[in-house]
């Protein structure tokens, strides 16, 4: 029997009186409702997803997979390697070589300072200075802030080393440089 989106069932119960049958009733409306959320889920994820922007490469971003292919990191040492250690992609980013080498040499030096303020051993730093360094083979200045990297390098050094410090702790470290930083550069003036 159908009535307003209601089922009764009619069972027989194997109870003392098995000439009486008891009627349940079923709701198909929770049934509607799911199908009805599981929509609205769908048009608020393609809603969420056309406001996603494209990336720079007009690409876009894919979170479904991971690209782990040994090609993008690793350097050794046949001449596809070598030409990009002689050639950064800062440089064909229009970034001089001068410039380039003092934001190395800058990121080093606040990857050290970190380090002191965190109380990391110096393997840890100087793991986090090899994979800023590995890292800028790769990528470019222009693209890819150095202040950033600088607080990644040194969180991923901390775990790898075994000497973990936490994102909060490493970001108010770095705050703390940059702002001693700061009052250094306006008493110069």
């Amino acid at each position: 029997m159908m009535k307003n989106n209601m089922v009764t069932l009619v069972s027989k119960q194997s109870s003392r009186n098995p000439g009486e049958h008891s009627q349940r009733k079923t709701n198909l409306n929770s049934y509607t409702s799911d199908t009805k959320d599981i929509k609205e889920e769908q048009l608020a994820v393609d809603d969420v997803g056309s406001k996603i922007k494209l990336s720079s490469f007009g690409q876009k971003r894919l979170f479904s997979s991971i690209n782990i292919s040994a090609d993008k990191w690793l350097l050794t040492l046949d001449e596809h390697s070598m030409a990009k250690l002689g050639n950064p992609p800062s440089l064909s980013d229009g970034l001089d070589r001068k410039t380039e080498l003092d934001l190395r040499y800058l990121g080093c030096e606040i990857i050290q300072s970190g380090a002191i303020l965190l109380r990391i051993p110096q393997v840890a730093a100087a793991t986090a200075q090899i994979l800023y360094q590995r890292f800028y083979y790769q990528r470019s200045f222009v693209r890819h802030h150095f202040e950033y990297t600088v607080m990644a390098c040194l969180l991923l050094a901390s775990k790898i080393e075994e000497a973990p410090r936490r994102p909060r702790d490493v970001i108010n470290v770095f705050h703390r440089l940059e702002h001693l930083h700061g009052k250094r550069n306006e008493s110069k003036k």
